[in-house]
């Protein structure tokens, strides 16, 4: 059944969890864009492992 906890809610509780999910987007994306500011002005974005790299292809930086 596609999208059944949507029977069960009002449009006023529907519209409120939409600013609430909303905010919580603007939120994670001004912390990112902080993150980012942060790697780029300290000159660590280089540091990054990308999500999925298999640990067998990273290069041993430990030395």
């Amino acid at each position: 059944m596609k999208n059944s906890y949507l029977q069960f809610m009002n449009e006023s509780e529907f519209l409120e969890m939409h600013a609430i999910l909303k905010e919580q987007q603007r939120e994670v994306s001004s912390s990112v864009e902080a993150a980012d500011a942060l790697l780029t002005k300290y000159n660590l974005k280089h540091l990054l492992v990308p999500i999925g790299t298999n640990a067998a292809n990273t290069p041993d930086v430990s030395r």
